[in-house]
């Protein structure tokens, strides 16, 4: 019978001579980090991305080692201007939210106070903004009273990619994807998409970049 493939094949008669041995060694946690939610410390030397729910799919691993910072990225193909990093001119334009609490968006105010729906439309104009300008969607921290989370955790991502290019919330922390060595963005401009309860503009609620 035939063994090939098998635990048990044949030993060849010309066994190859090992080139580069394979070594072991024991790493301490805080060197080889390996976790759903892996805390990066300054004794780390590489970090090994698990998954959980929701994310049980390759593409949570992949969005938690982008919002690490330590997402490979791509090389892109010409046309399009650069790669997952590096864009340029018209290709390096982006969106994000310029919020009150960590530059994102909080359900812990007055008036939307654990409004959900309220966040729905929130996210709802931003995407429409990104998809009719042609920018690229970073997508915003969520704050609430008692816990922060990444938007991408709990959004459908499958259908908001059909609409628009996205990036992490820390895509602008990420030195990686800056303009320049100092700089992260060429240019950028504040708007209030609606003005504050006074009726003034610099009072708005709704401040995006």
């Amino acid at each position: 019978k035939d063994t090939f493939g098998r635990w048990n094949d044949p030993i060849p008669e010309k066994v190859p001579k090992i080139e580069h041995p394979i070594s072991r060694e024991f790493f301490d946690a805080h060197e080889m980090v390996a976790s759903p939610n892996p805390v990066p410390t300054e004794t780390t030397i590489a970090i090994h991305t698990l998954d959980k729910t929701p994310l049980l799919p390759p593409h949570g691993k992949k969005m938690v080692s982008k919002e690490l910072g330590s997402y490979a990225g791509f090389a892109g193909r010409p046309e399009t201007g650069g790669g997952y990093y590096k864009r340029s001119g018209d290709r390096r334009r982006y969106l994000l939210t310029d919020g009150r609490v960590l530059g994102g968006y909080s359900t812990a105010q007055a008036d939307v106070w654990h409004n959900f729906l309220q966040l729905q439309w929130h996210v709802a104009v931003l995407v429409a903004l990104a998809r009719r300008t042609d920018r690229i969607f970073i997508l915003p921290r969520v704050a609430s009273d008692y816990h922060v989370l990444f938007l991408w955790s709990n959004l459908d991502m499958e259908s908001l990619e059909k609409l628009v290019d996205i990036r992490e919330t820390n895509f602008p922390s990420n030195k990686k994807a800056w303009y320049s060595p100092t700089e992260p963005f060429k240019s950028s401009a504040r708007v209030a998409l609606y003005p504050g309860s006074d009726g003034k503009v610099e009072n708005g609620r709704l401040f995006v970049h």
